[in-house]
């Protein structure tokens, strides 16, 4: 569903803008674009922190966690 808003929404203000404005690809294009760069990016920072706390509550994780910690306190 956000990846389908999102876009509709950035493409829905450029489209005002440009009425306003009188420049009508311009701000439609620029807004669209920044809503899917920025859609994805916060897909891919969620993403990432969700991988990094899972792989942090796993046997292997937190074996790793305890040998950098030990290598810190060295």
């Amino acid at each position: 569903m956000e990846l389908a808003l999102t876009p509709f929404a950035g493409f829905g203000v450029g489209y005002l803008m440009d009425r306003l404005l009188g420049t009508l690809p311009l701000f439609t294009i620029i807004w669209v674009v920044l809503a899917v760069v920025g859609t994805f990016v916060k897909l891919y920072l969620h993403y990432d922190a969700e991988m990094k706390a899972h792989d942090a509550a796993s046997p292997w994780g937190r074996a790793r966690a305890r040998a950098e910690q030990g290598a810190a306190q060295s």
